[in-house]
């Protein structure tokens, strides 16, 4: 169980992905919340292990020892989900459309997670 301003079951940890920024790749480690309310946080032990510093006058993230300033999002431009959707146990519907499947899920969901960086394998997985 995961606590912070709510809480979460955890349902796994990816213990190594690269994350892009920019022109950048950083390592990180993903955990796995049961909770679709959040896509991503960018916590505080990866900016601690990451040497960020957060700018509110320039209202940027920095990361200074890559060298590179990201700016926060407007509040109105900031997305609430990539569309993805975990099929629920008792739903199976979505199985069943004939749709292309990839380990069980759509293989929409599956390309979008690639798309952000994850391997097939990770995706799938984050889908489970």
């Amino acid at each position: 169980m995961a606590m912070g301003v709510g809480t979460s079951k955890i349902l796994g940890k990816i213990h190594y992905a690269e994350m892009k920024i920019q022109d950048k790749f950083f390592p990180c480690s993903v955990t796995v919340m049961e909770d679709d309310k959040v896509d991503f946080l960018f916590g505080l032990d990866m900016l601690k292990g990451h040497q960020c510093k957060i700018d509110l006058k320039k209202n940027r993230l920095i990361f200074e020892n890559a060298g590179i300033e990201v700016p926060f999002l407007p509040e109105g431009e900031i997305k609430r989900g990539f569309g993805i959707q975990k099929p629920k146990p008792n739903e199976s519907s979505s199985l069943k459309s004939g749709g292309a499947q990839i380990g069980g899920f759509p293989e929409e969901d599956v390309k979008k997670l690639v798309d952000m960086g994850f391997s097939k394998d990770q995706a799938i997985g984050a889908l489970r």
